[in-house]
């Protein structure tokens, strides 16, 4: 069989077993140069099986990618769907919410012992933070770190008691309209009307509530630098932006990744809501970057 991704099977990437119904494809595999490029050549030895009840592991399959999606303020898991479905079968995608705790590191604590055992970590927003938090706990969970309309330095003064300020009116009662006022300047102009991040939207601020918003905010104002952490780090770092982000600017994102010397991806057509305006780029974005690291 040359270069044909048979119709009838699943076919594991590179060499590995072929896994039907009741049937092990075993193949020995072995790659031969002609003048114009590489063929794949399988040879396969049919072994009878059945009722396969798990899959079977093969030393030549490359490990499955494991991605950690964590949400931003206002935001609730959600968020990812549609970047996790366009994700390769070679990576795995967990999300998990932020409870409402008003510290980072006790968030990210929380968050560590649901996670896989070594992960890339994909923070939107205030979930970069607690990627940062993860981090700075468990280094050796880490394979590398995505900072999604995110950053890494600390709220000045002035931005603490604002949020500090925001927090009580959550608490006042007044969550819902905070909430969508944020959502007005979230979204790429382009964006700002589409039907399908409304109701998004909608279902969002209805799962998150007023109770997190509060903590999030606090736990964002308490925050620490953890800039030169990130850097000192050696870990692998991707920053990617929409070209139209006004709460944390993109100009300072790509900042960011200049000082980090990190790579970076800018997605057109989108603003600080990057994983629900442009879910397929992002996604894109996340498995290129990956597939060019030695995790």
């Amino acid at each position: 069989e040359v270069n044909r991704r048979p119709q009838n099977r699943q076919v594991n990437s590179g060499a590995g077993v072929y896994l039907t119904k009741n049937r092990i494809f075993a193949p020995t595999f072995f790659r031969q140069r002609n003048p114009k490029n590489f063929v794949n050549i399988y040879i396969l030895t049919y072994i009878p099986c059945r009722d396969m009840q798990m899959p079977v592991f093969c030393p030549c399959r490359p490990r499955l990618m494991n991605f950690l999606f964590i949400p931003g303020i206002n935001n609730t898991t959600s968020s990812f769907d549609a970047v996790r479905v366009s994700l390769p079968d070679t990576c795995t995608a967990l999300a998990l919410d932020c409870p409402a705790v008003k510290d980072v590191d006790a968030i990210a604590k929380g968050l560590l012992a649901l996670a896989p055992d070594r992960f890339v970590a994909v923070g939107h927003s205030f979930g970069g933070y607690v990627a940062l938090a993860m981090l700075a706990i468990a280094p050796h969970r880490l394979d590398g770190l995505v900072m999604a309309n995110s950053n890494d330095w600390a709220d000045s003064e002035t931005q603490a008691a604002d949020r500090e300020f925001k927090a009580r009116q959550a608490e006042a009662g007044d969550y819902d309209q905070l909430a969508r006022a944020a959502g007005t300047r979230a979204y790429h102009p382009d964006n700002a009307d589409r039907a399908d991040l409304k109701a998004q939207r909608d279902a969002a601020i209805a799962g998150y509530g007023a109770l997190r918003y509060a903590a999030h905010q606090r736990a964002s104002a308490r925050r620490p630098d953890r800039g030169q952490m990130l850097k000192d780090s050696g870990k692998p770092v991707l920053v990617i932006t929409g070209d139209h982000d006004v709460v944390i600017p993109t100009a300072r994102q790509t900042e960011m990744a200049r000082r980090l010397e990190a790579e970076q991806v800018i997605v057109e057509k989108s603003g600080h809501m990057l994983p629900v305006e442009q879910p397929e780029k992002l996604a894109r974005a996340l498995t290129g970057w990956a597939n060019g690291q030695q995790f």
